[in-house]
This record gives C-alpha cells, sequence and structure tokens, in this order.
C-alpha cells in the first residue's frame, strides 16, 4: 500500500538547543536519567564549573516499565536539600542544557541499558559535527583532573585528538542509611 502526505513538519529535539558550541573546541555531556532530578543542580553546576560547554540530557522519567539500577530515587530526592525540577533547571541553565523528552522503554523486558545506548548514540549522532569532544557520563559521575585541578577540562582535552577512557574510583550512594 502507498502513503502520500503532504505539509507534513518534522521537528527534532535539537532544533531549540540553546547552548552556544565550538566545533573545534567544545565538550558536551551526552547522558540518560531517570527520576535524577534529586542529583542534577548539583551535577550540572559542577560541569558547569570545570569548563563543560553543555549538557544534553534525555529525560526518561516517564518510561515505567523499567527499572535503571539506582532504585528508591524518589525516596532520595526527598533527603536532599533542595531538589529542582528538570523543567526548573531548564529555566535555571537555559543556555546550558538541552532536555530531550525520552519517554521510551526496552522492548521485551531487556535491560534498560539498551535504551539508554540508544539516547547515547542519538546524542553522539546530533552534536558531532557541532563539539570536539562528547562526553558519556551518567548524572552520579564526576569528571576529575587530579593532574591538572585549576585548568578547565576543555583546555585539559585539548591535546587529545582520539577517544579517551577516563579510569574511575567507584564510589557509590546505593544505600542512604
Amino acid at each position: 500500500e502507498k502513503l502520500e502526505f503532504e505539509n507534513i513538519q518534522l521537528r527534532f529535539p535539537f532544533e531549540k538547543c540553546n547552548i552556544s558550541l565550538h566545533p573545534d573546541k567544545s565538550l558536551i555531556i551526552s547522558t540518560m536519567c531517570k527520576d535524577y532530578d534529586h542529583r542534577l543542580d548539583e551535577w550540572i553546576s559542577y560541569n558547569k564549573k570545570i569548563g563543560v560547554s553543555g549538557i544534553i540530557i534525555f529525560n526518561n522519567n516517564d518510561n515505567d516499565k523499567n527499572n535503571i539500577n539506582e532504585f528508591n530515587n524518589k525516596n532520595a530526592s526527598s533527603l536532599c536539600k533542595s531538589t529542582l525540577s528538570l523543567d526548573e533547571l531548564k529555566m535555571k541553565y537555559n543556555d546550558y542544557i538541552t532536555v530531550v523528552n525520552f519517554p521510551y522503554s526496552s522492548l521485551c523486558n531487556a535491560n534498560w541499558n539498551n535504551i539508554q545506548r540508544n539516547a547515547l548514540h542519538i546524542g553522539v549522532n546530533a552534536y558531532l559535527k557541532k563539539c570536539r569532544h562528547i562526553a558519556l557520563i551518567d548524572a552520579d559521575e564526576f569528571i576529575y583532573s587530579h593532574k591538572y585541578p585549576d585548568k578547565s577540562i576543555e583546555s585539559i582535552l585539548s591535546g587529545y585528538n582520539k577517544s579517551i577512557v577516563i579510569e574511575s574510583n567507584i564510589i557509590t550512594n546505593k544505600s542512604l542509611t
């Protein structure tokens, strides 16, 4: 069967991106979050302070079929002194973050990280030619350079022309008590 459509308008979530990027210099973070509002303000502020150009957040809050590794996030948010909603964070960091509504779930009870992989793939492809570096990290991961603690992350990365992997010291707050 053949279908013809006329006057179709396609909208892409990245058209309204207010992040100022330079293709030869900028570093962005692409991440997917689900019920992470209690962490995001501190995490966004930290990344801005170390010199990240902007953050793309794939918002998976409306996915009611898959849990993500961390549990009890809604309980955790009640323990935080200040929790801003994603809408409030978009207003606070208007020129720094882009939030993409991404309510999708994995098919056939597959692991949630299949959806995360898709979100990160979309983020990389959307910004591949708009910035020099793209970090794929979670909102509970903080980049820190003990070798250059006073340099911006973009200036540290300016010496790298290939992909890099940053080693991690695992610290978790899974148990809040």
